[in-house]
């Protein structure tokens, strides 16, 4: 992150974890503040899976149904990044003025 953080300002960062019984959430929460930090637009929804392991059959993950909701991420990320070139080509018209 540290490498590419300029290239990444102001752009949205959804996040997706797993572990155990806090699947992650606490590293995310985390990882939000240095994103923050560098820049970038922390997405407020995230994907958290719970005790992966059980989650994986045959070698391959079999989500459930709440674990396919990641579309959901990718969409307000989509959402955020259009909020965020529109605010940004508002304040290049306000300081050009």
């Amino acid at each position: 992150m540290d490498y590419f953080h300029q290239e990444w300002h102001h752009k949205p960062v959804g996040f997706v974890s797993y572990g155990g019984v806090a699947a992650g959430t606490r590293a995310v929460q985390q990882l939000k503040q240095v994103v923050t930090t560098l820049r970038m637009l922390p997405v407020f929804e995230g994907v958290h899976i719970p005790w992966h392991p059980r989650f994986i059959a045959d070698g391959r993950f079999r989500g459930t149904a709440e674990m396919r909701r990641a579309r959901t991420v990718v969409e307000s990320t989509e959402t955020a990044r259009s909020r965020s070139s529109s605010a940004s080509a508002w304040a290049t018209r306000a300081v050009n003025r």
